[in-house]
């Protein structure tokens, strides 16, 4: 199992990362590793040794040095014969992912719909609110998104930022996520640590708007985060789930750069093997409850 859900990052120290700051065009692989006590979860042998020559190669890029393959592959030009197959498995992987998202979407509301009448029920009597939150979301190409969600804050959110701390002000600006938000209901607690709260957004996978793997759907203000790589984060439908999320929701920040790396990563490496790693990384993570703070 261990090797199924593979790659599960442990991130470098915010020391590490304040004195190896990573350029631009850095992989994932650079931005997992490294100090000396924080590898992969499972810290064998094995995986220490691939995290050091990682951090080699990513030492030698920084100092100029081509002698590496890693890098020297990434610049390699395709013949025409080789862009034609990478068409034309995008292609293919484009319909089989969305065949995929329409039967699951579909299945699943088909299936849950009771228990989201329940929750629906459960929301409303709570205080009275509207059940269901929307927001508007950056989609695929940049369109302009509106996501849904069970709503999980009070209706007076808005007027209630008052009620936060400077740090929790500091992280809602920068992350766009606050962790043990005063604002949130009791039982919003219960659906955002469950991560149930997301679930309405499979209307959004089955209407076509998102996928159910993929990079998070950002507002306006996360553009900047990614500053000239936005174009490529949004080349792609945004997700229900995704690498982010499921691998290191809660740990991965804005303000070290490893979400936008994250995000980035899969971009670059998006596949139905890495899809349904991350699928099947979700579901346990759900069980575990291990959603949003």
């Amino acid at each position: 199992m261990g090797e199924l859900l593979r790659p599960d990052p442990v991130f470098f120290n915010s020391d590490y990362s304040k004195q190896n700051s990573l350029h631009d065009d850095d992989t994932l692989e650079d931005a997992i590793c490294f100090d000396d006590n924080s590898v992969f979860h499972d810290n064998s042998k094995k995986h220490v040794t691939s995290c050091k020559k990682k951090k080699r190669r990513h030492d030698a890029k920084k100092s100029g040095c081509n002698s590496f393959n890693t890098y020297n592959n990434k610049t390699k030009k395709l013949t025409q014969k080789e862009l034609d197959i990478k068409k034309k498995k995008e292609k293919a992987y484009r319909i089989i992912k969305r065949g995929f998202d329409i039967a699951t979407a579909g299945s699943a509301i088909a299936v849950g719909s009771p228990v989201f009448l329940l929750i629906t029920l459960m929301v409303k009597a709570s205080d009275g609110g509207q059940p269901i939150y929307s927001q508007e979301r950056l989609g695929k190409d940049g369109t302009h998104i509106r996501i849904y969600k069970f709503r999980s804050m009070r209706v007076d959110a808005e007027d209630l930022k008052d009620l936060l701390s400077p740090k929790q002000r500091d992280q809602f600006y920068n992350e766009y996520k606050i962790d043990n938000d005063p604002r949130v209901t009791k039982i919003g607690r219960l659906l955002r640590k469950t991560s149930i709260d997301e679930l309405p957004q499979l209307f959004n996978v089955l209407d076509g708007d998102m996928t159910l793997i993929g990079p998070r759907p950002i507002v306006n203000g996360e553009v900047k985060q990614y500053g000239k790589k936005v174009e490529k984060l949004l080349s792609v439908k945004p997700g229900l789930t995704g690498y982010w999320q499921a691998y290191a929701r809660n740990k991965a920040t804005y303000k070290s750069g490893a979400r936008q790396r994250m995000e980035l990563f899969y971009v670059d490496h998006r596949s139905l093997t890495f899809d349904f790693k991350i699928l099947l990384k979700t579901v346990i993570s759900v069980i575990n409850q291990e959603g949003a703070q």
